[in-house]
C-alpha cells in the first residue's frame, strides 16, 4: 500500500496579454513532459540530464459557452453567436440605420450565416533539463526548456452549415401556385390556378434603399405619417380599415398590387401559398387579371378578421377561410398603420394579386413589381462574395510551425523522502506567431494561431510536494494587437476592418492529481486527476474610440458628415433632410471594448489520466490524456498524449 496512493496537488495562476481572437485553446499539459510526477533522482549528488519528447493531439468541434456540460458550435467562440447576419457587426447589431452607403446591401441584414468550423492540432513537444544538487545534496538548481512543433488546422464545414441554414430564398419569381379549396362570399367552392406569381420577402423590400433625383433618401417600401398610407416607391397602397368587404368607394386604396402572406413554413418561401390571392369584385366575379386590381372588391371569405403580426402586433386585414381552418393566411395593407418596421417578422413576404392566366402581368402588380426589381438589381444577394470585396473571409486554414518555446530556471529542495518544494521563473518566447496579424490584404477569420501573438510572457511559480503540490504566476509583457473592430451595440465580434488594441488578461490552472505505483512493482505507474482552469475577461483597449466600417462613405447632407435620413418624416422632399454628396471619409462608428471582450472570460473542467512504464532507471514511456467535460466559452476538446522520459 505504500506505493499505491500518491495524491498530487497541483496550481497554476497566470497574468497574461495579448492573446489574439483564435487563441481559444486551454493550455496544453504536457509543456514538461509526460504527467506524472517522479520523486525518484537518478542521481543525488551530481547532476542529472532529463529529456522528454511528447506526441500530442487534441480537437474540438463544439465548446461550452454558458457554464455547463451542454456544448454549442466551436464558432460561437470565435463570432459570440452561432448564426448571425453580417449587419449584426455594425452599430446597433443593423445596416439599414445608417443611411444610403457606398457598400449597402439590403441582404446584409437578412440573409444568415452559420460557419461551422472544427478545431484539430497535431504536434511534438521536445523538452530537456538539467539540475545539479547544492546545500549539501538538500537542494538542486537546474535549467530547463521546450521546444513545440505544431500542425494546426481550422476547418470550416460548409455541409454542415448548408443543412443547419436550409434553403434562404428572398425573391421568388414566376411562381405558379394554386390556391387550396375554399368557401367565396357566395358560399361556392373555388379551386383556381394562379401563374407568374411573384414573392418578397417583406423584410427585403423595407431594406431596399435608394435616393430620387433631389437626393432624398427612400425605402423602397415605407409609411408615410401624414398620409398614413403605406408607399411602394411613390404610389401609396391601402385599404381604409378592418371589418369592411366592400371597397368600392375608394378606388384608388383599392388598387392592391401585393397581399402580405405569412408563410407556413418559417423563414423558408411560401412556395404553393395561395390564401388570399384572388379578389373578388361586387358582384362575387374572380378579378382574374392585374388590370382589374383596382376595381371595387370584396374579401373571398365570409368574415374579415384582423391579425397580429407576431413581433410588433401591426394590424393586417387577414383573409382566413372559416370554412377551412387550413388555409393560408394572407392581408392587406390597413390605412394608419406603420408596417415597415426593419424588426418585423421574416416570415412575411409580398405577393402579388393575382397571377394573370394570360401570363403577363399588367396593372398595378405589374408597376409593383418593376419597380422592385429596379432597385433589387442593383444588389448581389451571395453575401459572401460581398465580404470578400472588403477583404474579408472565412475558409480552412491550416499552419505547421513551431510553438512558442519556453525555458525556466528553478530550485528545488527536498525536505525529506516525501516533501519536496521548488521555485522557478521563466519565459515564453514568442516563437509560434503564425498567423497572427489582421493585415491589410485579405483577412481570415479562421487564421491559426501557432501560440502566443507577439507577447513575451514571464513565469513565476513554485511547488510544495507531498508527492505533489505546485503553483505558478505568468505575466505577459503587453503589446498593441490588431483586433476585428467592434462596434458599440453589434452582437457578433471578430467581424470587421482592423482596429489596433491592447488587451491583456489573467488566467489559474489548478490540478488534483492522484499518482500510485503498482503494489508489487515501482515500475508500473499511473496518475488519475482533475484540472480546473480559468482566464478572466479579456481587458481590450482600442487605441481610438471610433472606425471606419465597410460601408464606404455615406450619402450626407451638405455637411459632408451627417447622413441623409431615410424616408423623412414628413413625407415632403424638403431641403432640410435632402441629401447632397458623398460624404467626405467613410462612414464611422464607436468603438466597444465591451463587445470585442464578449464570451471571453473562460472556464474548464478537465479530467486527466496518465500511465506509465519504467523501460529501465534510465526510460520511461508514458500515454495519457485530457477530456474538457463542462466549462464556460471553453472548447469541448480531448486530448492525447504519448511520450518518454530518458535520464543521463
Amino acid at each position: 500500500m505504500k506505493n499505491l496512493g500518491k495524491v498530487a496537488l497541483l496550481a497554476s495562476l497566470g497574468f497574461a496579454g495579448q492573446m489574439l481572437a483564435t487563441e481559444f485553446r486551454a493550455p496544453i499539459a504536457t509543456t514538461n513532459g509526460p504527467l506524472y510526477y517522479s520523486f525518484d533522482k537518478l542521481h543525488k549528488k551530481k547532476s542529472n540530464f532529463t529529456t522528454w519528447s511528447v506526441g500530442e493531439a487534441r480537437e474540438a468541434n463544439e465548446a461550452y459557452i454558458k457554464h455547463s456540460s451542454k456544448s454549442q458550435p466551436l464558432s460561437t467562440l470565435f463570432f459570440g453567436k452561432d448564426e448571425f447576419t453580417i449587419g449584426e457587426s455594425f452599430q446597433n447589431a443593423n445596416a439599414f440605420e445608417h443611411g444610403l452607403t457606398e457598400n449597402y446591401n439590403p441582404y446584409l441584414d437578412l440573409t444568415r450565416l452559420a460557419p461551422r468550423v472544427s478545431y484539430s492540432e497535431r504536434g511534438v513537444i521536445w523538452g530537456a533539463a538539467w539540475d545539479y544538487p547544492v546545500w549539501k545534496n538538500k537542494g538542486r538548481i537546474g535549467i530547463r526548456a521546450s521546444v513545440p512543433f505544431k500542425y494546426i488546422k481550422l476547418e470550416r464545414d460548409e455541409q454542415t452549415e448548408d443543412a443547419y441554414l436550409g434553403q434562404q430564398e428572398h425573391v421568388i419569381r414566376k411562381d405558379s401556385r394554386f390556391v387550396k379549396p375554399f368557401i367565396d362570399g357566395s358560399g361556392a367552392s373555388k379551386t383556381v390556378e394562379l401563374k407568374n406569381v411573384y414573392s418578397y420577402r417583406m423584410n427585403l423590400v423595407k431594406n431596399l434603399l435608394y435616393r430620387d433625383s433631389s437626393g432624398v433618401v427612400y425605402s423602397v417600401l415605407r409609411y408615410n405619417p401624414t398620409t398614413k398610407n403605406m408607399y411602394l416607391g411613390n404610389a401609396a397602397y391601402g385599404l381604409a380599415a378592418s371589418g369592411i368587404k366592400n371597397y368600392g368607394s375608394e378606388v384608388t386604396s383599392a388598387q392592391i398590387p401585393f397581399v402580405v402572406i405569412k408563410g407556413n413554413y418559417g423563414e423558408k418561401a411560401p412556395y404553393n401559398q395561395g390564401g388570399a390571392l384572388l379578389l373578388y369584385n361586387t358582384d362575387g366575379k374572380t378579378l382574374n387579371t392585374q388590370s382589374e386590381a383596382g376595381a371595387s372588391i370584396n374579401y373571398p371569405v365570409s368574415t374579415a378578421h384582423s391579425y397580429q403580426s407576431p413581433l410588433k402586433g401591426s394590424e393586417l386585414i387577414a383573409l382566413t377561410n372559416t370554412a377551412d381552418p387550413g388555409a393560408d393566411r394572407a392581408g392587406v395593407f390597413v390605412n394608419g398603420t406603420d408596417y415597415s418596421t426593419p424588426d418585423q417578422s421574416n416570415d412575411l413576404w409580398l405577393t402579388t394579386v393575382n397571377g394573370g392566366n394570360d401570363g403577363d402581368f399588367t396593372g398595378v402588380s405589374k408597376t409593383g413589381v418593376d419597380f422592385i426589381e429596379q432597385h433589387l438589381a442593383r444588389y448581389h444577394f451571395d453575401v459572401t462574395d460581398w465580404l470578400q470585396d472588403r477583404g474579408f473571409e472565412m475558409k480552412t486554414n491550416e499552419e505547421t510551425s513551431f510553438g512558442d518555446i519556453t525555458a525556466e530556471v528553478f530550485y528545488e529542495h527536498c525536505f525529506n523522502d516525501s516533501w519536496r518544494g521548488e521555485l522557478e521563473l521563466g519565459v515564453k518566447i514568442p516563437t509560434g506567431n503564425g498567423g497572427s496579424d489582421y493585415s491589410d490584404s485579405m483577412y481570415n477569420a479562421y487564421r491559426v494561431q501557432m501560440g502566443n501573438g507577439s507577447h513575451w510572457e514571464i513565469k513565476l511559480g513554485g511547488l510544495v510536494a507531498w508527492q505533489k503540490l505546485d503553483a505558478a504566476v505568468n505575466f505577459a509583457i503587453e503589446d498593441t494587437e490588431q483586433r476585428c473592430a467592434a462596434y458599440k451595440g453589434a452582437t457578433i465580434k471578430n467581424f470587421g476592418p482592423r482596429a489596433d488594441a491592447e488587451v491583456s488578461w489573467t488566467s489559474f490552472v489548478g490540478n488534483l492529481d492522484f499518482n500510485f505505483t503498482h503494489p508489487k512493482t515501482k515500475k508500473i505507474k499511473g496518475m488519475i486527476g482533475y484540472q480546473f482552469y480559468y482566464k478572466t475577461e479579456d481587458d481590450i483597449d482600442f487605441k481610438n474610440s471610433t472606425a471606419a466600417t465597410w460601408l464606404g462613405k455615406v450619402w450626407s447632407l451638405a455637411d459632408g458628415v451627417t447622413a441623409a435620413p431615410i424616408n423623412p418624416a414628413d413625407g415632403e422632399q424638403t431641403p432640410s433632410v435632402r441629401g447632397t454628396q458623398w460624404s467626405t471619409k467613410p462612414l464611422e462608428m464607436e468603438l466597444s471594448s465591451h463587445v470585442a471582450e464578449m464570451n471571453t472570460e473562460q472556464m474548464a473542467h478537465r479530467l486527466r489520466m496518465e500511465g506509465a512504464y519504467s523501460l529501465s532507471k534510465y526510460l520511461t514511456v508514458a500515454v495519457g490524456g485530457l477530456y474538457t467535460f463542462a466549462g464556460q466559452n471553453i472548447p469541448a476538446e480531448a486530448d492525447i498524449h504519448a511520450g518518454c522520459n530518458v535520464r543521463f
